[in-house]
């Protein structure tokens, strides 16, 4: 299974937020290959870097099912996606959480990625326009940032 970092703008976390029944439970898009690029027990960190530059981590999410329609997704999560225009959905193992705020600032600066390609050193959220595959190291390095400030 593989481990991946996805990037939110910050004006879908800010949507997201205002939303009294948000949940992390899915992950859309309409990339024609996004069914294909992830798999079942594949684990997705959220994140994203706000307005004042702030990076954080907002969510974990391992995924289960596969979807595409925005209706099949809305049955699986039990919520509507109205403002979503997204028609391929990864549907979340529960629990369903909030999002969270994990500073990360620091830690992208150490990642390797799958890819080899590590971060610049003024990265911003261009660098993340596609899902960034990680090392199981890097998972790791993420897993226990997380674990020491949601635990």
């Amino acid at each position: 299974m593989a481990r991946w970092l996805v990037y939110w703008t910050p004006e879908n976390v800010e949507e997201f937020e205002g939303q009294a029944n948000f949940r992390m439970d899915c992950l859309g898009s309409g990339v024609e290959n996004f069914g294909s690029k992830f798999s079942k027990g594949d684990t997705v960190w959220i994140h994203s870097i706000d307005s004042w530059g702030h990076h954080s981590i907002l969510g974990k999410l391992t995924l289960a099912e596969y979807v595409t329609s925005r209706e099949e997704a809305e049955d699986r999560i039990e919520r509507h996606l109205s403002n979503v225009r997204f028609t391929n959905y990864w549907i979340a193992e529960k629990p369903w959480n909030s999002i969270k705020d994990v500073p990360f600032s620091e830690v992208p600066y150490s990642l390797e990625f799958e890819s080899g390609k590590k971060l610049p050193p003024n990265y911003s959220g261009k660098h993340f326009q596609s899902p960034r595959r990680l090392t199981e190291e890097d998972n790791l390095l993420i897993l226990d940032l997380w674990n020491a400030w949601t635990e």
